[in-house]
């Protein structure tokens, strides 16, 4: 009886290492996907952050034109000619002796 107990021990003991082999290939594949996923997050913060540099980037660049467009126009707020073109655009106003003729447009009727 001894050498069947041994047998049987034996056995045990191989189905306790493979048992032990597979939660060890497990452990081992749950980590190597965690720090996957870490690299994939890190991957996807860092295309991120480059996307709004390059968003914000742009939005300096139209800024500073913005800026330089007015700082011309303060330089140039007693150029008389400027005052001229500016009161006719944009306030429609007209010298003197001279008519405003406005043309507008209706839209056609609808049958």
């Amino acid at each position: 009886m001894s050498a069947a107990m041994s047998l049987t021990a034996y056995k045990r003991r191989a189905r306790r290492k493979q048992i032990f082999k597979y939660v060890a290939c497990g452990f081992v594949a749950g980590l190597v996907l965690l720090i996957a996923g870490l690299f994939v997050a890190r991957a996807v913060t860092i295309h991120q952050m480059r996307a709004e540099q390059e968003r914000l980037k742009l939005e300096k660049d139209v800024a500073e034109h913005d800026q330089k467009d007015l700082l011309d126009l303060i330089r140039r707020q007693d150029d008389l000619q400027l005052i001229e073109y500016l009161a006719r655009t944009e306030l429609g106003m007209v010298k003197k002796g001279e008519k405003k003729i406005q043309i507008t447009t209706t839209p056609p009727e609808s049958k």
